[in-house]
């Protein structure tokens, strides 16, 4: 079995906007994030809140906050109507736009 984990960006670690609650959902979406290899996720609160170990009113208060904050975009699924959440650190920038950006002291052939 694979090991999962979580990442807590830097700028979501310390900003003083979020509570702990929140940092928390932040964690349990770039933990599915990772696991499925994709950059955008799919929930309803009340699995969030199964797997974060809090109440569903507490995950939308969150979700809310990351949102303002700038941690997060939403949106709903027009076929499901289920919320979507996109997580806008660079740490989840998607590989192929990780990968075209060249590195320092290298060019780009053309």
């Amino acid at each position: 079995m694979k090991a999962l984990f979580s990442a807590l960006p830097h700028e979501v670690l310390t900003d003083k906007r979020l509570t702990p609650a929140d940092k928390i959902t932040y964690a349990a979406m770039a933990s599915e994030i990772r696991r499925q290899g994709v950059s955008i996720v799919s929930w309803q609160g009340t699995e969030l809140a199964e797997l974060c170990h809090l109440g569903r009113r507490s995950i939308v208060r969150s979700i809310k906050r990351l949102a303002v904050c700038g941690h997060i975009s939403t949106a709903v699924d027009k076929v499901n109507g289920r919320p979507t959440y996109w997580l806008k650190s660079d740490v989840f920038a998607p590989k192929s736009k990780l990968l075209s950006m060249p590195r320092k002291g290298h060019h780009q052939s053309t």
